[in-house]
């Protein structure tokens, strides 16, 4: 989204390098499907119950969605759209981890 700000800046990142976003992309989808594996693993221990499981679940498949939208189609809108994504799934799981707490 601020592509060229930070090469302006002179700093170095990811998505400065890699033109295509591909790579951002897949790296993106890894994330997700990392985070959605850590969310589930309160449920796993016992910490909280099914309530939380199938609200992270579906909140973990939203990001894993918007990440493989966004290595379809790398742009600053999908960008965008994934970025917001990630705040609201990580907001999700925190207010569904207080409201089903073992």
């Amino acid at each position: 989204m601020y592509r060229a700000d930070y090469r302006d800046g002179g700093m170095v990142l990811r998505a400065i390098a890699d033109e295509s976003g591909k790579t951002l992309a897949v790296q993106m989808t890894l994330t997700s499907v990392l985070l959605l594996v850590s969310a589930v693993l309160p449920t796993v221990i016992g910490a909280t119950g099914m309530v939380y499981l199938v609200g992270v679940s579906g909140l973990g498949l939203w990001l894993i969605l918007q990440s493989v939208v966004f290595y379809r189609n790398p742009d600053a809108a999908t960008a965008r759209k994934v970025l917001l994504t990630s705040y609201a799934v990580l907001m999700g799981i925190v207010v569904l981890m207080f409201l089903d707490k073992q």
